[in-house]
C-alpha cells in the first residue's frame, strides 16, 4: 500500500476536488546538454511541493537514509515516474505552429533534499529533432499541476556552447492551450482549440535559439 499511495493521489482523487485549479505545485528547470554545435538534448528536473515530496520519499525511500539507491530508484520509475509518460512528462517544445512532445526520457533519478523536498531529473533526447530556434514548455495539460519554472537557474548550460547562443522566458499567446476545468485528473485529452466548457491556459516558454 506504502509503494501505491502516490499513485492514487495522482490518478483516483475524485473529479469534484479537482475542478478548476491545480492541486500541486511543481518547480522547473532545465539543462542544456550541448556536443560541439550540436544540441544533444536537455535535462528536466522538477521540484516537488512538500505534500508530494513526503508521499514519495515515505512510499519509495525502504530503508529511511534519503538516498534513493538503483533498486529503489527502479521502484520509483515503474510505479510513479512512469505515469507521466501519459500527460507527456511535462515537456512541451514547438517550432512555429507545431507543438509536439518526447517520445521518450532517459537516465531517470530521483534525490531528497532535507526531510520533505523531492526532485526528479531525466534527459530528453533530441537527436536532430529540433532546429536552432525553438521553444520549450514544462506544463501539466490536465492542470491538476501548476508548474513555475525556478526563478534562477530555469535553464543551464553543458558541454560547449555554440556561438549565438540566447534563451529567454516568454509567454505564449499565440498558441494557448485549453482544458477541461471539470474533468477528471485522468482525462489525458489534448485540446488544440478552444470550445465551450473549456478555459484557456496562456504557457510560458523558453525560447532557445543557437
Amino acid at each position: 500500500m506504502k509503494r501505491i499511495l502516490p499513485v492514487l493521489i495522482l490518478n483516483l482523487l475524485p473529479a469534484a476536488f479537482l475542478f478548476a485549479h491545480p492541486h500541486m505545485l511543481v518547480f522547473a528547470s532545465c539543462e542544456l546538454e550541448f556536443d560541439g554545435d550540436a544540441l544533444r538534448g536537455f535535462w528536466v528536473e522538477l521540484e516537488f511541493d512538500s505534500f508530494f515530496s513526503g508521499e514519495i520519499i515515505w512510499g519509495y525511500d525502504e530503508d529511511g537514509n534519503r538516498i534513493f539507491d538503483e533498486r529503489e530508484t527502479a521502484n520509483l520509475y515503474g510505479t510513479a515516474f512512469s505515469s507521466l509518460g501519459e500527460y507527456n512528462y511535462f515537456v512541451f517544445l514547438r517550432e512555429g505552429a507545431k507543438r509536439f512532445s518526447p517520445e521518450r526520457v532517459e537516465s531517470f533519478s530521483a534525490r531528497c533534499e532535507g526531510p520533505e523536498k523531492l526532485f526528479y531529473r531525466y534527459f530528453i533526447p533530441l537527436e536532430g529533432g529540433v532546429g536552432r530556434d525553438f521553444f520549450i514548455a514544462i506544463y501539466d495539460f490536465s492542470y491538476f499541476c501548476a508548474v513555475r519554472y525556478q526563478e534562477e537557474d530555469y535553464i543551464l548550460r553543458s558541454g560547449t556552447e555554440p556561438g549565438g547562443f540566447g534563451y529567454d522566458l516568454e509567454e505564449n499567446r499565440d498558441y494557448p492551450v485549453y482544458y477541461n476545468p471539470k474533468g477528471k485528473v485522468t482525462d489525458k485529452t489534448l485540446y488544440d482549440r478552444w470550445a465551450p466548457g473549456l478555459n484557456t491556459f496562456i504557457p510560458v516558454e523558453i525560447h532557445v535559439t543557437y
